[in-house]
């Protein structure tokens, strides 16, 4: 089944990281730490030192504990804040080697197969949960969603999604990322809305809201969720290239917005709405009249 997306529809594309950040915060509750995709957990200290003690701990509680998962996931989760993944995983799958229903190291390998595009990996893992366990939480029924969706199989996609309780906090960052890239996407408003009331420093949800404010003609205030999501997370890529296109293509800044583009390019290079171009072709034409 082919999904249509309007161009302005297609920059949520660009959030997609973002927004899986709030299903990962679900899936947190299930592993019992702050961990968000791609990022660090929020319980790891800010002292090196102490960062090495985590370590120190982890390990020596491992060996004394050699049969509980718990201790080589803790150690994943230490890597990936570190950024290292390979070491991640090779925990990880120590962890699943103990107990392969340990729901924290399932959730948390299938978010490094979803963040390196192994996306097919992801869903046989999460499968193969469901079929041993005979049902999976939310979280996980909505990574499946996420990689099938990924993956462009987008009936099996919405039938997932369609199962989640829109009534649950945790499902509402996914719902809604689900949401601004399908034909409802114009009746985003309100869970963009309930998304940044319980939980108001997710970045995610504020680059979200700005998507949805967007959609409802309110630019001056996308714009300012934007920013907001930039103040709360300075390296996320998707709310440089949103703000591009705001002052683009509707407050006119044209400076501004190439100086958005700029930023996002440095640490993003794809641009499908071909801002890249739009921009040239503005030179192109002052140059004219320059000439002229």
């Amino acid at each position: 089944m082919e999904r249509q997306r309007a161009t302005l529809r297609i920059a949520a594309r660009h959030t997609e990281i973002l927004c899986t950040m709030a299903l990962l915060c679900g899936i947190a509750v299930i592993a019992g730490c702050g961990y968000g995709f791609g990022g660090a957990a929020q319980s790891d200290p800010q002292s090196g030192d102490l960062s090495r003690a985590d370590f120190t701990r982890a390990r020596s509680m491992g060996y004394q504990a050699p049969d509980q998962p718990f201790w080589p996931h803790r150690l994943a989760e230490l890597h990936l804040a570190e950024g290292s993944a390979d070491s991640a995983v090779s925990f990880l799958d120590q962890a699943l080697a103990l107990d392969p229903d340990y729901l924290p190291s399932v959730s948390l390998r299938s978010q490094v197969y979803y963040s390196q595009s192994e996306h097919q990996a992801a869903l046989s893992l999460l499968q193969a949960t469901h079929d041993r366990l005979g049902a999976l939480p939310d979280e996980l029924i909505a990574a499946m969603a996420l990689n099938y969706e990924a993956l462009e199989d987008f009936e099996q996609a919405d039938a997932l999604f369609a199962s989640l309780d829109p009534r649950r906090e945790t499902n509402e960052g996914v719902l809604l990322y689900h949401q601004l890239g399908s034909e409802d996407y114009l009746e985003s408003l309100e869970l963009a809305q309930r998304a940044i009331q319980h939980e108001p420093t997710v970045a995610a949800h504020h680059n979200n809201y700005g998507i949805a404010l967007l959609y409802d003609g309110r630019p001056d205030e996308a714009r300012a969720h934007f920013q907001e999501a930039l103040k709360l997370e300075p390296s996320l890529a998707g709310p440089l290239y949103n703000l591009a296109i705001v002052e683009r293509f509707y407050l006119f800044d044209d400076d501004l917005g190439r100086d958005y583009l700029n930023r996002y390019l440095a640490i993003a290079n794809d641009d499908p709405d071909g801002l890249v171009e739009a921009f040239v072709a503005d030179s192109d034409a002052e140059q004219g009249e320059i000439a002229k």
